[in-house]
């Protein structure tokens, strides 16, 4: 039934590089805040930018946890191999269906010019908790932009406690922008790595693409719907299929790469998790958000991303906030895991640029 479904419509769920999208075959820190010890970490020695990053974050880099509304989420850290003190960190935000070992290629890259470098499980995602939606007197609970601003907000006052540059991803773009909309003293700047244009938000989305998504969104409200469609879509072969359409390199699509997407649709609430956002068509748009920043944005783009065409993306640099907009020729979706090579250079000259800046 599901493949029959996905042949009928010309849709599909994209999770930036796993599954998110209905519709898509078509077109109050002080700069001098002081550094957290490094005894509290552990530590990445990377002697080179040449290093096995996977086998730093298999055998390094240890999954830590923190609360966040009485949930426990997670993050990876680098810390700097010394005890220099350093005035910022890099806080780095993945996209919808990933998790913070997306950026395995970069961390300690970054880690080794920059000190502290940390990435984020969302709630809901990777190894963080994956609880039901409420909304009662004492608890909210839910899958927006808003709630996740709220968790890399207390994210970075509770742990990190330092002025940040934030990088992100996909959807994670949008949940870095509401962050440093709603707490701007925490943030030193912002780069976005092919961000969502929410082509389907209520408010871009008309006429049939309109219809067939809230149609679409409908179905996977029915329990035994969502349930089949879910199993179906979270087996390797179609993460595979899926990651293929994301990275213009197939080459880069491994097993390793594969598994771990998968590995967190196997916890308890994942299928909620999904159902949830695929029903979530509010919130602001990266050009509602860009108009509201005033720290500076830096947008990298790969031109072979299917989803987000770089045509349409190229329109964000009319905005006063975007200070830089870099297009990466032969690079798909998620160019952090695409083309470190290519990508963490320009990571580190924007940095430089940001934190230089008096």
């Amino acid at each position: 039934m599901i493949g029959a479904f996905l042949s009928s419509f010309p849709l599909l769920f994209r999770c930036d590089c796993v599954v998110q999208r209905l519709y898509l075959n078509r077109r109050k820190f002080v700069k001098n805040a002081s550094c957290i010890k490094r005894t509290n970490y552990l530590v990445v020695r990377a002697s080179s930018s040449g290093v096995d990053n996977s086998t730093l974050i298999e055998n390094e880099l240890s999954l830590k946890y923190f609360q966040y509304k009485g949930f426990r989420t997670s993050y990876i850290v680098s810390a700097p191999n010394t005890e220099a003190s350093c005035n910022f960190a890099v806080v780095c935000v993945h996209g919808f269906g990933a998790t913070c070992e997306h950026w395995k290629h970069n961390i300690p890259y970054l880690s080794k010019r920059f000190g502290f470098v940390y990435a984020v499980d969302l709630l809901g995602f990777g190894a963080s908790d994956k609880p039901s939606p409420v909304s009662t007197p004492d608890l909210t609970v839910a899958y927006t932009f808003e709630e996740w601003a709220a968790q890399i907000n207390t994210f970075v006052d509770k742990v990190v406690q330092r002025p940040v540059v934030l990088i992100a991803n996909s959807i994670g773009c949008l949940v870095a922008m509401q962050a440093a909309v709603e707490h701007p003293e925490n943030y030193i700047g912002l780069i976005a790595l092919n961000p969502s244009l929410r082509l389907l938000s209520k408010k871009k989305r008309s006429g049939l693409k309109a219809v067939l998504a809230s149609f679409i969104a409908g179905l996977l409200r029915i329990q035994f719907f969502s349930t089949i469609f879910f199993q179906q879509l979270t087996k390797e072969t179609v993460i595979r299929r899926i990651l293929e359409q994301a990275y213009y390199d197939k080459s880069r699509v491994t097993d390793s790469l594969v598994k771990m997407l998968q590995k967190p649709s196997k916890d308890p609430g994942a299928r909620s998790v999904f159902v949830e956002f695929t029903n979530y068509s509010d919130g602001a748009t990266p050009e509602e958000l860009l108009e509201k920043l005033r720290l500076p944005v830096a947008i990298i783009w790969g031109e072979k991303d299917p989803w987000e065409p770089v045509a349409l993306g190229q329109n964000l640099k009319q905005f006063p906030c975007v200070k830089r907009f870099v297009r990466l020729p032969n690079v798909g979706h998620c160019p952090h895991d695409e083309a470190p090579d290519r990508v963490n250079p320009v990571l580190e000259e924007i940095i430089r640029e940001f934190t230089s800046t008096p």
